[in-house]
């Protein structure tokens, strides 16, 4: 919800005498901004300073809004190996941190290796070079699980994202 629409939102809970006062109504909308933020940047480059910003402001966020993330990992990474476990029977306790430890993962530690050149991999990588160098670097096991289930082609999808990840500049 960008700032303008948190201004309006906040002046027309004004007019209805809502018992929550502007500056409720703003941290609320602030805090709505972020998640959406948050989503937005699962498709470009972040820094690790700003990725654990969003992991603190939302590590007591409700599994709903983790799921959420959850889908938006899939979709840009092609990691539909993924998609049981936004159904409720496939769930773990722990679902919402291991979405967490996913997301630094891709985010952070396999990036940062891949620009440091401490792990390569290209295109052509197989399946079984991949889930070994992600071991080595202690990939969250449903992220191996995941990848190891997948098609060549969702395969295949997954490392043009990561590649083409790692050559970004971070955004401005």
């Amino acid at each position: 919800m960008p700032i303008q629409n948190s201004i309006v939102l906040g002046a027309m809970t004004d007019e209805l005498e809502s018992e929550e006062t502007q500056e409720e109504i703003n941290e609320i909308s602030l805090y709505l901004h972020d998640q959406r933020e948050f989503l937005d940047q699962i498709e470009v480059r972040i820094s690790k300073y700003l990725i654990d910003f969003y992991m603190k402001e939302f590590s007591y966020r409700d599994l709903e809004y983790w799921l959420v993330v959850l889908q938006e990992i899939i979709r840009v990474y092609s990691l539909n190996g993924l998609k049981p476990f936004l159904a409720e029977g496939f769930r773990t306790t722990q679902i919402a941190v291991d979405i967490r430890n996913i997301v630094w993962f891709l985010k952070v530690k396999l990036i940062d290796a891949l620009v440091d050149k401490k792990i390569m991999f290209t295109i052509e990588t197989s399946r079984d070079d991949l889930l070994s160098k992600m071991k080595e670097f202690d990939a969250p096991s449903l992220l191996i699980y995941a990848v190891n289930l997948s098609d060549d082609e969702s395969l295949t999808s997954f490392k043009r994202a990561i590649i083409k990840e790692s050559k970004m500049d971070f955004p401005d």
